[in-house]
């Protein structure tokens, strides 16, 4: 058995034993599972797709045996296919006539990734629009039902009025979340590998990040249903694609902040600064992804001051 199979195995391996460490209970775990895609990522961007479609069914049969049919079946659908998938995307290149590698741009992994969130929105909110009430009612009763559990009924009111706020845009949030999820760990293992010197492919430049002008279509589209269906399902999915849809343009916004911030004398500091202020109120996350949109079509980034190819890695 060569190396590079006993790795994958490895990876595989250590990759079910994070998904499946939620399993004891322990609120620290959840830690532990965010980064449940790292070792996957790593022995992908590291060693290849096979490597990663190898470690990818091992953690699938590890959690088929510890998880049965249905926690095997989410797992490979919600982290190992969309991890082998996007491993090979991100391996992608072609030879350019100038001499260097042109590699699968970064934005059009994100937005082939943010589609197959979407997808799996509709199937979700279409599985639970069952409820004569509507799919928004049938959420907001699960998600009650799951508050009251936690809290051992003592409190009637407060799991109601957490659901009534929740439930609106509860498919996006676990889209999003998953997201970003996928986002950060993809991003993590690359920074690791390339410390290491072990990544196949340079880290795309950020402010090379551009996304197609079919997501902003399908964009529009969500924005026209959420509109025009009120308070029914389609305005219900609407509204959540619509929000799922934004994600890419937030990232894209993102780089426009970082490109703006490249002449400032203190950018770590006014970076670090500007990330906590964003996690702490949130708020501002509807004008950056706003601002990715505004730059996909006014070019914002090139007046500011160009940008590079994407065969360069940020330093």
């Amino acid at each position: 058995m060569s190396k590079n199979v006993l790795i994958a195995i490895a990876g595989g391996l250590l990759t079910a034993l994070l998904y499946l460490s939620t399993e004891t209970g322990s609120p620290a775990t959840l830690v532990f599972a965010y980064f449940t895609l790292l070792p996957l990522f790593m022995v992908g961007l590291a060693k290849g797709v096979a490597a990663a479609a190898i470690s990818g069914t091992v953690a699938v049969v590890v959690t088929g045996v510890a998880a049965k049919f249905t926690g095997a079946a989410m797992f490979a659908l919600a982290y190992a296919v969309p991890a082998v998938v996007m491993v090979r995307m991100a391996l992608l290149n072609r030879q350019t006539p100038e001499g260097p590698a042109e590699w699968y741009p970064a934005g059009r992994i994100m937005s082939w990734l943010t589609a197959y969130g979407a997808a799996a929105l509709i199937a979700f909110a279409v599985t639970a629009g069952d409820s004569p009430a509507g799919m928004e009612a049938t959420f907001r009763e699960g998600i009650e039902t799951s508050l009251e559990g936690l809290a051992g009924g003592e409190d009637g009111t407060r799991p109601a009025a957490i659901a009534a706020q929740v439930a609106p845009h509860f498919p996006a949030l676990i889209i999003t979340s998953w997201l970003v999820m996928v986002a950060i760990n993809v991003s993590l293992a690359q920074r690791f590998l390339r410390r290491l010197g072990w990544n196949l492919r340079p880290s795309p430049r950020m402010s090379a990040f551009e996304l197609p002008n079919w997501l902003a279509i399908t964009l529009a589209i969500s924005v026209l249903a959420w509109l025009a269906g009120g308070q029914g399902a389609p305005g219900f999915v609407g509204w959540n694609l619509t929000l799922v849809f934004s994600v890419p343009y937030f990232f894209m916004g993102l780089t426009v902040i970082h490109t703006l911030s490249r002449p400032w004398p203190a950018r770590t500091p006014a970076l670090v600064i500007f990330y906590l202020f964003l996690i702490i109120f949130r708020w501002p996350v509807a004008l950056i992804a706003a601002l990715g949109l505004v730059d996909q079509w006014a070019g914002l980034r090139q007046r500011i001051g160009g940008m590079g190819g994407n065969q360069e890695e940020d330093q």
